[in-house]
């Protein structure tokens, strides 16, 4: 059986937001699949990619392990948001380049 859910989510104090898209396939019982893209702005980079759109299979009960969908991927908005490659990509766009 395959159960899809989908939700919206602004994140960045409001400045992107999200479509989640979670699909639960217990047909095999192995996979979850989650989907996140940035919807506006359209195709935003996020700090888990740079096109704006991330499709990620996890193990069944991850997404539930950290609190649902949102709460799931809110943590890996944030966990990868901390990171230096993309405290430097927010650096470089806000002060532009040259070349």
């Amino acid at each position: 059986m395959t159960k899809i859910e989908q939700h919206e989510i602004t994140w960045n104090s409001g400045h992107v937001t999200i479509r989640i898209g979670i699909t639960f396939d217990t047909s095999y019982g192995i996979v979850e699949h989650l989907v996140v893209q940035s919807l506006e702005p359209e195709n935003a980079p996020l700090p888990i990619t740079g096109t704006g759109y991330r499709s990620h299979f996890v193990p069944p009960g991850t997404v539930e392990a950290y609190g649902g969908p949102l709460a799931a991927t809110k943590t890996l908005l944030d966990e990868a948001a901390a990171l230096p490659e993309w405290q430097e990509y927010l650096s470089s766009v806000r002060q532009g380049s040259l070349f």
